[in-house]
């Protein structure tokens, strides 16, 4: 492993669900020159996993206990810092000192933000959503295998975890795909604000954003109502017994409207 010497550049981590926007906020940032990355990254969830060790471990020693046990001179948080070196190690013998931008589409990822800050003070996250009448009809023409219910149940789970974790992210910016679509340029100018970028690279922004469409899937971006959608009626059951709590929770409605309050610029950013 490379010397641990990155702790001080400010990654960026593009997370939410599959078919919500990640890959064109990934090749967007990638494009602005800013940043070293790839495709998908599917490291950050290695974090989450570390993490739970150690307090899995630590619940255990405490429970065991004694003044003259080794385990007695160890402190929880050194054991977490090493933790976050081991992190930090990776990433460098990827990217070495540069700054990068790594998008996981998985809701691993999303349980890695909260402890992404203890790893690189100044990294940012960008989570990407989409309603989810577009999301699963974009994931079943993408993965025709792909279950139904399981379609609905990985937004929905997604989206939850999110909206439960957020509060635990010291700075974060949210992004629609519906924003990328419609509102490019707003879109450009608050993630990059969100990120630091000057006046020229927010431009440069919001044109891939007005240039470079997220990949289409036959879910194409003007809003449909759920009976316009290509499911069953049993499918529509479905889709509502799953998902209805979380569309609730995230203003989305399923009309063609696609927002409950009908303000589509109206998303969350936290610095």
């Amino acid at each position: 492993m490379k010397a641990v010497t990155n702790g001080d550049i400010a990654p960026v981590f593009v997370v939410g669900t599959t078919r919500s926007g990640t890959s064109v906020v990934q090749l967007a940032l990638l494009a602005s020159g800013r940043y070293q990355g790839g495709g998908e990254g599917h490291v950050s969830p290695l974090l989450t996993l570390l993490v739970s060790a150690v307090d899995q471990f630590w619940l255990q020693a405490e429970s065991a206990i004694r003044a003259d046990a080794e385990v007695a001179r160890l402190r929880k948080e050194d054991l977490l810092a090493r933790v976050y070196e081991v992190v930090r190690a990776t990433y460098a013998d990827l990217y070495g000192e540069q700054n990068f931008t790594a998008k996981t589409p998985t809701i691993d990822a999303i349980r890695a933000t909260p402890w992404l800050h203890k790893v690189w003070p100044k990294v940012k996250i960008v989570f990407c959503r989409r309603r989810g009448l577009e999301n699963v009809q974009s994931k079943r023409v993408k993965f025709p295998g792909l279950n139904f219910t399981t379609a609905c149940a990985e937004w929905r789970d997604c989206m939850l975890e999110w909206h439960e974790i957020r509060s635990r992210v010291p700075t974060y910016c949210e992004i629609d795909q519906f924003e990328i679509a419609h509102a490019p340029i707003a879109t450009a100018k608050r993630l990059g604000s969100y990120l630091g970028f000057s006046d020229e690279e927010i431009e440069g922004l919001g044109d891939f954003f007005a240039k470079k469409f997220p990949e289409r899937s036959g879910a194409d971006y003007e809003p449909l109502t759920i009976d316009e959608m290509t499911w069953t009626a049993e499918e529509r059951a479905e889709f509502r017994r799953v998902c209805d709590s979380v569309m609730q929770t995230y203003g989305y409605c399923y009309d063609s409207s696609y927002w409950t309050d009908a303000k589509p610029t109206e998303m969350a950013s936290a610095d």
